[in-house]
């Protein structure tokens, strides 16, 4: 349905314990409830949510710019499972997207401001972080760089930058 033919969600706050209610809203902090949880032999615990709202902001200056369609979903794909990981494992309220485009240059920033965690350990543990590492193979798979920073309690970032070694002329 149309958020706009969501009714109101009306739920508990699992850090104070207090009644919410919230509307279905770009502009409400983000809200979802996990409805199922299942167990996967490949990937562990899965949960399915759903979102009802988040505060989303993104940035960009890529209007009609076509890039190679490797570098197109290596992006995609990339914004999905930071977003996803955003959503199901941070606590995150906000997210901010930046995609901009220079030249020769395509930079991707991430942002959230959820409850943040050791990068170094995530990505060096074998039982977790396999999000993290994919996102680096797909980037380093188009020669593009990346960054991660995070403490515990003050949110995440992610900054990836691709030269694609040509100027985009638009579309």
């Amino acid at each position: 349905p149309s958020p706009i033919d969501v009714p109101p969600v009306h739920g508990v706050s699992p850090k104070s314990e207090k009644m919410l209610h919230r509307e279905a809203s770009d502009f409400e902090p983000l809200t979802g409830l996990v409805f199922k949880m299942v167990t996967d032999k490949f990937v562990g615990k899965l949960a399915f949510l759903r979102i009802y709202s988040v505060q989303l902001k993104k940035v960009q200056n890529i209007y009609n710019q076509r890039f190679s369609t490797n570098i197109e979903v290596v992006l995609y794909r990339t914004i999905c499972e930071l977003v996803n990981n955003s959503l199901q494992h941070s606590n995150a309220t906000k997210i901010i997207i930046n995609l901009t485009s220079t030249d020769s240059i395509i930079d991707l920033i991430f942002e959230d401001n959820g409850k943040g965690f050791d990068v170094s350990k995530v990505l060096h543990e074998n039982t977790r972080g396999t999000g993290l590492r994919n996102m680096v193979s797909r980037i380093e798979s188009v020669n593009g760089t990346y960054k991660f920073e995070s403490k515990l309690k003050s949110g995440f970032k992610a900054i990836f930058s691709i030269n694609t070694g040509r100027r985009h002329d638009k579309a």
